[in-house]
């Protein structure tokens, strides 16, 4: 499926659509299937409009004509009409209808269109963002969030616009076709003669532009991209920017992406619309010529105006839809980068449908087993772990220690079922953590364990929501929430705050600082009621009374809490009983204080 996404791909936006339409569900292509059917009856509309303007024009102009022509005497006879004037109203009656007919008819249309539209963009945009987070913890390491971002957001909305531009597309075609028979059915020979000349005009634009549409998709999607990166990175290190006073540099970087994007959308906007001013002009001469040459042929006026006024009013419904036609193809081409990307998104695989609340619970009873474990990232050739063999038993209070680049944190995170092993086995409670047999073991053993990292993810919410973090205020019990935060010695801190709990912590948690971050992660961690606690530097920001204090109250608060901490400073490691020393993502035989059973 990669190759529908790169800039070289020779599959088109209608192909893409296809694709897009797979991903739909049952209703969705229900709803589309009717939408369909009101296509059609919006082409009758059009074409019931037009025939009803020809008898209209004709007994404006001479009402003997209708009365004379015998197809028309069976409709006079049923209405009792035998008279010009009686007849002229009728007619008037019949047109408005017909015109108010077609009228409503094109706004119920369209009504659809926009209101499935915007329902498939949310499907899609869920959908999308559903698969990406359920995705392997390996491949978030991998992706850009600004990319993540820029596809779900908007790279999702040009795509819902694509779709809509696909259904006007289909709308105008089909009332297109009915057109042109009705104009058939008037005059074959100029009506061919119209249709060949715009058809091919507009085949002829569309070739010349397609594949500057399609180049200009892509310009657009990656300065979207570079856009949103930048902003990320400007306001994410606002307090370097301000020091640095590198505020132009990042504005510039911005303005260059922006620039960019907002150019390449208008020459497509100016391709999509350009062929419009020149065709409505041609269609203008056409009329002019057929004037001339009914007169030629016809030489009465009689028998001219209605033929005029039909082709004027079919040229008039005609030209536009002809646009519309040419109009949307041109948007659904410039999208297509847009369609692609979000595609690749859709087509995401997850290993088994994850549904968290129907996984059941794990009760962990004895034993975490590395057993030769190696680990190597992906498009990365060092491998970082390098056959570890490691016993931690329910209880056990390790201390993972050495230098930066050592492994420390990637074994933390096999540990956890984050990232999966690239040879060995990890065993728990004598289970394989990656069996064939259980593919949902590994799932319900990440709901056993808390982290906390060094930097805390603060949302910009209450201090009561961070720390029942994910949960809506209805399901929060605050009780536990007190807990937690006295068990974290972060208590007395918000009882001194105006709001208590209710108070807000500002974006990222800014308004707080380093330890009271970590003291609220620390809570977080302890109203999971978890078994295993993971602590990454995650009291780094602490003084060292601050951090025994915490550590005695975390382990008089569950005596058999297993904790598996990485720490720098030898104050953290002391009330461990295990420390595991690791060099180059192998377990060293240096020994801490004679701790022993470094290697399990």
């Amino acid at each position: 499926m990669e190759k529908f996404y790169n800039r070289k791909n020779k599959f088109g936006p209608f192909f893409l659509l296809f694709e897009i339409w797979k991903h739909l569900d049952k209703k969705r292509k229900t709803q589309l299937s009717f939408l369909l059917i009101v296509m059609v009856l919006s082409a009758f509309g059009e074409v019931f409009s037009l025939t009803a303007l020809i008898p209209f024009l004709t007994v404006l102009v001479n009402p003997e004509t209708i009365i004379s022509n015998s197809f028309y005497k069976f409709f006079l006879n049923f209405f009792g009409i035998n008279n010009s004037e009686n007849l002229l109203i009728l007619l008037t009656v019949f047109f408005a209808f017909s015109a108010i007919l077609a009228a409503s008819i094109r706004l119920l249309n369209l009504w659809l269109n926009v209101r499935l539209a915007a329902s498939i963009g949310t499907d899609l945009s869920c959908k999308a963002y559903k698969l990406t987070l359920n995705q392997p913890y390996e491949t978030h390491l991998q992706e850009n969030s600004s990319s993540i971002i820029t596809t779900t957001i908007t790279h999702t909305h040009q795509t819902v616009i694509a779709i809509n531009l696909f259904l006007q597309l289909c709308t105008a075609t089909i009332v297109s076709i009915g057109l042109l028979i009705a104009l058939l059915i008037v005059d074959f020979k100029v009506t061919i003669c119209a249709a060949v000349i715009f058809i091919l005009a507009y085949l002829t634009i569309a070739l010349k532009t397609k594949n500057k549409l399609f180049i200009y998709s892509f310009n657009v999607a990656d300065s979207n991209k570079e856009q949103l990166k930048t902003l990320q990175e400007g306001l994410g290190a606002i307090r370097d920017v301000i020091l640095d006073r590198t505020h132009d540099i990042y504005l510039h970087k911005y303005r260059k992406a922006d620039l960019k994007m907002r150019s390449y959308r208008a020459k497509n906007q100016f391709i999509a619309a350009f062929p419009r001013y020149g065709l409505e002009a041609i269609g203008i001469l056409l009329i002019t010529f057929l004037a001339f040459l009914l007169r030629l042929e016809k030489g009465n006026s009689n028998e001219i105006i209605p033929l005029l006024g039909a082709f004027a009013l079919g040229s008039q419904r005609l030209l536009p839809a002809l646009q519309q036609v040419y109009g949307s193809w041109a948007g659904i081409k410039s999208c297509q980068a847009d369609i692609s990307k979000v595609l690749k998104m859709l087509n995401q695989k997850i290993s088994f449908k994850k549904n968290l609340k129907y996984i059941k619970n794990f009760e962990f009873k004895n034993l975490i087993h590395l057993q030769n474990i190696f680990f190597k990232y992906k498009n990365k050739k060092q491998t970082v772990i390098n056959g570890i063999n490691l016993k931690v038993r329910k209880g056990d209070k390790v201390a993972i220690i050495g230098s930066t680049g050592s492994g420390k944190s990637t074994l933390v995170d096999i540990i956890m079922g984050l990232l999966k092993p690239s040879k060995g086995e990890l065993f728990i409670d004598g289970q394989n953590l990656y069996s064939y047999k259980n593919n949902s073991l590994a799932e319900q053993w990440k709901t056993i364990i808390a982290h906390v990292p060094q930097n805390i993810y603060l949302s910009d919410s209450s201090i009561l929501e961070n720390i029942a973090f994910g949960l809506p205020q209805s399901e929060i019990d605050k009780e536990l929430v007190k807990e937690a935060a006295k068990t974290a010695q972060i208590y007395s801190f918000i009882q001194s705050c105006d709001k208590g709990f209710d108070t807000f912590v500002g974006e990222r948690g800014i308004q707080l600082s380093g330890g009271q971050r970590q003291r609220i992660g620390i809570a977080r961690a302890i109203y999971k009621k978890a078994e295993i606690l993971v602590l990454d530097e995650a009291t780094s920001a602490l003084d060292n009374q601050t951090e025994r204090d915490v550590m005695r109250s975390i382990e008089r608060s569950n005596p058999k809490l297993t904790i598996i901490m990485i720490a720098h400073r030898l104050s953290s490691i002391k009330s461990c009983n295990k420390v595991v020393e690791l060099s180059k993502g192998r377990i060293s035989n240096k020994r801490i204080n004679k701790l022993p059973d470094l290697n399990g």
